[in-house]
Order: C-alpha cells, then structure tokens, then sequence
C-alpha cells in the first residue's frame, strides 16, 4: 500500500498518535509524583507518631493517677477546672498530661490530632505551677488575662490549619507539608496572653472543602461514638477531640457548616455518655 505524505489522513493519524503519547508520559510522570508525595506523607506521619510515643515515654512519670484523672474528669466546665486548680485538686501540668494522654489513647488512633506542641506546652504548664505558687505573681498574672483569666494554665487544641509557630500549615495538602509557621499566628497570641496553653492541633479536610475530615496526610478521623461514621467537617477533629474527652476546649472555623455540621455529628453527650465540657470556636 502506498502511503502518499500530502495525504491529510496520515498527518491527523500521527497527531493522534502523537498526542497520545505524550499524554501517556505526562499521566506516568504524574503518577510518578504522586507516589512520591505519598510516601512523602508517610515519612512525615511516621515521623511524627515517634515524636509522639517519645514524649509519652519520656514524661511517663507526669502521667497522672487515677484520682487526680477521676477530678479532672468530673469538671463539668471551664470553671471547674479553674476550681480544681486554685483548690490544688490537681496542677496544670497534670491537666495538660491528662489531655495529652486522652490524645495518646483517643485521638491518634481516631486520626483526630494531628501535629503536636507538647514540649512547649509542658513549659508553660510548669510556668503557670511555679506561679500558682505565689499568691502575688498569681494575682498578677489573672490580672493580665481577659475573662478573670479563665484560661490560665488550661490545654487549648487548634484545628490544623489554624497558625501555630513551629508547627505546619498544609490545609491538608501534601504538597505544602514544607511550609512551617516561624511566627506566632494571631489565635495563638490571643489564647497565651489570656493564659491558655496550645497543645496539639486536630484534623481537617483538604483545603477544608469537605463534610468530612480526611485527607492523604493524616487519614480519615473517626467520629468517637461511632467508629464507622465520621465526625463531620472541616473541624472534624475539633469535635472528635472534644468528644473524646482529649481537649477541654478547641478552636475551630465555620463559613458554610464546619462548626455547626461536627458539633450536630458528635451530638450533645460524649463516648462514654458524659456531657461535653466546653467547645470554644470561632467564626471567619
């Protein structure tokens, strides 16, 4: 058969196979990268839960006991837990290790948290003891908080992709898991200056854009209640920790739902069928 190259059958014929090919090796380089930023996220979560295991390993001894577990536990709000500090029923640093513990057990397994601010957070706790110490200091100190310092040396958690410095803003994205915050963001300075102490931020949906908290970073959170449904979205994890019992208060955001739809999925009652103490969240 004679093939004539002015005939314009040939040369669509070629364009085709060439647009065929090259659509072919952009869809291998894709998938290429794609695996890459896969095991990217992999390495990092990895890296992460030993972060976590060896905080829990190395302040094993600052786990509280079970009474002091049973009077945290049985603070019904903010209040009650300012109670039970003031009335040396248990420290901030106990509190904080309580929470910490509850994410531990709960929250990680639940996929629910996310990055950690721990070491800090054990700093400040130890702080907020050593003035607690001092009736004058102490004095001092609420006198400088916002809200009679109901805050003071109390656990806050942060939804992900809210700012906290030295921690990652990815808004579940595994392409921006080099991006790390070097400054205080603004929810951050509001809670330290009041006392509060951020510990450990909580999941979300990928670019937030989702009734349910999953993405290729941190996995699917797992709503508490029931761990066939989900939490809800995109602060899943706010809720989930809350329901857990793994944060007395977090800070989330709604636009369209994403406070309202977690706080309707998780319900009024937690796991073990207590009432929720406290879920602090705000707008934008």
């Amino acid at each position: 058969m004679e093939i004539s190259l002015t005939n314009p059958l040939l040369w669509i014929v070629v364009y085709l196979i060439i647009t065929a090919i090259r659509k072919f090796a952009a869809s291998k380089r894709q998938g290429a990268q794609h695996n890459k930023l896969i095991e990217k996220a992999a390495v990092y979560k990895k890296g992460i839960d030993d972060e976590f295991d060896k905080f829990m390993k190395d302040h094993a001894k600052d786990i509280p006991n079970e009474h002091i577990k049973k009077s945290v536990g049985g603070c019904a709000n903010l209040a009650d837990l300012q109670s039970g500090l003031r009335d040396n029923k248990f420290t901030s640093v106990q509190l904080l290790m309580y929470y910490i513990e509850r994410c531990y057990s709960y929250g990680r397994a639940l996929n629910l948290v996310t990055q950690n601010n721990f070491a800090a957070a054990f700093e400040m706790a130890k702080q907020c003891d050593l003035v607690r110490q001092d009736p004058q200091k102490l004095k001092v100190a609420l006198e400088q908080c916002e809200g009679d310092g109901l805050l003071y040396g109390v656990p806050v958690s942060f939804k992900d992709y809210i700012f906290l410095k030295g921690t990652r803003n990815t808004l579940g994205c595994i392409n921006l898991l080099d991006y790390v915050h070097e400054e205080e963001g603004l929810l951050e300075i509001m809670i330290k200056k009041n006392g509060g102490i951020p510990f450990v931020k909580t999941n979300n949906p990928m670019l937030l854009l989702s009734m349910e908290s999953y993405n290729r970073i941190y996995g699917r959170a797992m709503n508490p209640i029931n761990h066939d449904r989900v939490p809800g979205g995109s602060s899943g994890g706010c809720a989930g920790l809350v329901c857990s019992d793994g944060t007395p208060l977090s800070i989330g955001s709604d636009i369209g739902g994403s406070i309202r739809g977690p706080a309707s999925f998780c319900g009024v009652y937690g796991f073990k069928g207590t009432p929720h103490r406290v879920s602090v969240t705000y707008n934008i």
